[in-house]
Parts: structure tokens; sequence; C-alpha cells
């Protein structure tokens, strides 16, 4: 039962670790992605760019 109970949390332990694996510091991490979520979401809710911008002209 003991020897069962290691052995689960040591696969737990080496999950966590191949999950995190390559990232140092996991909460600026979820930080950016927070941030990159949220000026997406402010682009979405802007509306489409306006038609004063520039055109290109193939003569």
């Amino acid at each position: 039962e003991e020897k069962r109970a290691k052995l689960a949390e040591a696969a737990e332990r080496r999950q966590k670790e191949a999950a995190s694996r390559g990232i140092l510091d996991v909460r600026s991490v979820e930080e950016k992605r927070k941030k990159k979520e949220k000026m997406e979401k402010q682009i979405a809710t802007s509306g489409p760019p306006s038609e004063g911008g520039l055109r290109w002209t193939v003569s």
C-alpha cells in the first residue's frame, strides 16, 4: 500500500516536471499569456480598421 502511494506520488511529480520543462518562471508565462489575451480581446472589440489607410496600386 505504501509502495503504491509512493509510486503514484512520483508519477505526479514527473508529470509536473515534464509540463513545466524549459519554463524557468511559470508565473511570468501566465502573466504574458493573460496580457496577450487581453490585447487580442481589445483588438476584437475595437471593430474593423477604418478605410482611411494606405492603398496599393499596380500600374
